[in-house]
């Protein structure tokens, strides 16, 4: 049954692998053989089980309850704030506020402060080393992954906008090509047309002239 101020969602039960009679409320760690729990070898360890929950009695293989993840009561060997990350204080299981680096493992965080010797509630997750690394190495290959598409999506963008716009350079360019072909075409033609019409008219001119000539020499002749 829950205690006052707790909210188990997760127990287990355990072995002890050395007397933990005195050892309520304190951090468990993995034992040496598999069921087995233990207190931590020193600060900041990590294979974090939880918890002790019960009243541990009859030393070495004494059924150990550990709250594995939910609300429980801890020990600190320190002073904390509420919303404190907790770590392995020392070797007595205690726990006190996170450091982040080296191989410390994360047991949850303080639901209230308090200082050395004080017994708060706290939100018990543990996180192994492993886990951690894993997590933050994880957000970086996400964030690079990220960036990497974005630089891509934008190469491509700027090379379709290039393609698009040397096309519409070609287009116009073969346009007012063809339109000065078509102008030059027009303006030959027009001088070609002119220039027909000018021989036309001297011809015309030419043939009047040999016409009132042999008028005049037709009107000659009958006179005489």
């Amino acid at each position: 049954m829950a205690k006052k101020g707790d909210a188990p969602i997760s127990i287990m039960t355990y072995s002890a692998e050395a007397s933990l009679d005195a050892h309520q409320y304190k951090i468990a760690v993995q034992g040496t053989a598999r069921g087995q729990c233990d207190l931590p070898s020193g600060t900041g360890v990590g294979k974090i089980l939880g918890v002790i929950y019960n009243v541990p009695s009859g030393g070495i293989g004494a059924t150990i309850s550990v709250v594995r993840l939910g609300m429980a009561k801890v020990k600190l060997g320190g002073a904390v704030d509420p919303g404190d990350g907790l770590m392995v204080a020392d070797n007595t299981g205690v726990a006190i506020k996170y450091v982040g680096g080296g191989n410390n493992g994360f047991l949850g965080t303080a639901e209230e402060g308090g200082v050395s010797g004080d017994i708060i509630c706290a939100n018990i997750r543990p996180i192994g080393i492993g886990q951690i690394k894993s997590s933050s190495s994880s957000s970086s290959s996400s964030s690079s992954s990220s960036t990497s598409t974005s630089s891509s999506s934008s190469s491509s963008s700027f090379s379709s906008s290039s393609s698009s716009s040397s096309s519409s350079c070609s287009s116009s360019s073969s346009s007012s090509s063809s339109s000065d072909s078509s102008s030059s075409s027009s303006d030959s033609s027009s001088s070609s047309s002119s220039s027909s019409s000018s021989s036309d008219s001297s011809s015309s001119s030419s043939s009047s002239s040999d016409s009132s000539s042999s008028s005049s020499s037709s009107s000659s002749s009958s006179t005489e």
